[in-house]
């Protein structure tokens, strides 16, 4: 894992010099837009997710330290760890609960959601919005989420603050690398540039929504809605099974790539656990839900897309 940190880090390093590399061509260039962005996504799946949930090192500061890497593509630490960690994972693909199902007026990724016309049509346009999601997770989710007072009921209004104050230092430090630096080093006019970074957001976002969609929204997945006592009437366990997929959780290429969300109904199980011990991991749940006669949800990495989509066009056409 070691090693592995120190390669992510070195790849961003290096395609960020090339990024704003005054050597190049135009078209050159965009070129090395598009590997950065690879590069921002192999830093948040592979050190910063791990790092969040005090999965990469033994020591609680390291952890703290590494997840700044989220920051530093763009993505608040402070709020991905309030919706992933907090919300996410104690209620995947609870309605109203899970932020990660609310995906606007635009596609319907649960029941709970309202049903509109054009949704029958979502499998075929989703790809189009799916190119807009880091840019969705920058400048919208973070906002939407402190939004959500609710969800910072603990925070003294003071502290609050001071939370909002630091998320929008951690943006404009963003945008002041990202953009105006490029802008002022290169001699692209600065719409030239945008368009770059912009670029660069369409493969973060491609492999992004490629990881992190089809394991909780496949054919098979269930969705819950919680009981008049404020409850989930399901063991928690269970629960975990019915709403997550594994897809090509034995290929050592997709699993080096995913940074262990490929196996993600073991990271929901062990979510302490580093990701380089999922492949093994999900190996022994395979032989026990076996044994146990539990449901277990694993396909390839093409059939998980496969049934992504599928999933897409039954909550488009079902009521």
């Amino acid at each position: 894992m070691i090693i592995k940190i120190f390669l992510c880090i070195t790849l961003f390093a290096i395609t960020y010099v090339q990024y704003i590399n005054t050597s190049y061509s135009y078209l050159q260039w965009l070129g090395w837009c598009l590997l950065f962005g690879f590069c921002n996504m192999l830093l948040g799946v592979n050190i910063a997710h791990d790092a969040i949930h005090q999965a990469l090192f033994k020591k609680k500061w390291l952890n703290k330290l590494a997840g700044f890497s989220f920051d530093l593509i763009g993505i608040s630490s402070y709020t991905w760890k309030i919706k992933h960690n907090y919300i996410h994972h104690n209620y995947p693909n609870v309605i109203n609960i899970d932020v990660d199902i609310e995906a606007g007026p635009l596609l319907r990724f649960s029941p709970g959601d309202k049903k509109r016309w054009f949704h029958r049509y979502q499998h075929l346009y989703a790809p189009l919005i799916y190119i807009l999601f880091s840019l969705h997770l920058v400048f919208i989710n973070d906002i939407l989420i402190l939004m959500k007072r609710r969800y910072f009921y603990p925070l003294r209004r003071s502290k609050f603050i001071r939370v909002c104050m630091g998320i929008l230092v951690q943006k404009i430090f963003y945008l002041f690398y990202i953009l105006i630096v490029p802008c002022y080093l290169l001699s692209f006019p600065w719409w030239q540039v945008i368009c770059g970074f912009i670029l660069m957001h369409f493969t973060l976002s491609f492999f992004l929504a490629l990881v992190l969609l089809p394991s909780h929204l496949f054919e098979k997945t269930t969705f819950s809605d919680l009981a008049a006592n404020g409850h989930i009437d399901e063991d928690w366990t269970i629960h975990q099974f019915r709403t997550t997929l594994d897809f090509a959780s034995q290929s050592h290429l997709v699993h080096f790539l995913c940074g262990g969300f490929n196996t993600n109904v073991v990271h929901h199980l062990f979510p302490a656990i580093c990701h380089c011990h999922y492949k093994k991991l999900s190996s022994i749940i395979a032989q026990r839900t076996g044994e146990l006669n539990i449901t277990y949800h694993h396909l390839t990495l093409k059939g998980a897309i496969a049934s992504h989509f599928k999933a897409l066009k039954i909550l488009g056409t079902n009521v």
